[in-house]
């Protein structure tokens, strides 16, 4: 997924629909260019709750200011919304790009699965931080 926003507009609607998230960026840029700036960031950073950007910003807008997003359609691009691990390998199986355990070999001609349990057992993903992706075809 691709956005994009002016600063101005986008800093405004963050204050209106995210007020708390916005006052703890408001003391980071305050910070900028302070001895203590590098403690001021790491604190903020520290205390920051998670967010569903979509379920929390987006929506909201959405829902009470209409007029101020526009979607434009994208060909050829394949959407996923990246929550899951088995969600991440089901989008690489489609585009070809199935990463392997080191040393292990898919024969060709062998079918992908469309389920990655042993794989996901066996390589830890990590915790992603990336909710969504566009992929190109």
């Amino acid at each position: 997924m691709i956005m994009v926003f002016k600063t101005k507009p986008m800093l405004h609607w963050v204050s209106r629909l995210a007020p708390r998230l916005y006052q703890q960026f408001q003391q980071v840029y305050e910070a900028i260019g302070t001895p203590g700036e590098s403690e001021v960031v790491r604190n903020i950073y520290q205390r920051l709750k998670p967010m569903n950007f979509s379920k929390e910003f987006l929506e909201p807008m959405v829902r009470n200011y209409p007029s101020s997003l526009v979607v434009l359609q994208v060909r050829d691009l394949l959407w996923s919304d990246w929550g899951t691990a088995n969600r991440i390998m089901d989008v690489l199986a489609k585009i070809g790009k199935v990463p392997r355990p080191e040393g292990s070999r898919r024969l060709a001609g062998e079918k992908i699965a469309s389920e990655y349990p042993s794989f996901v057992e066996k390589v830890p993903l990590g915790d992603f931080r990336i909710q969504a992706v566009a992929v190109q075809k």
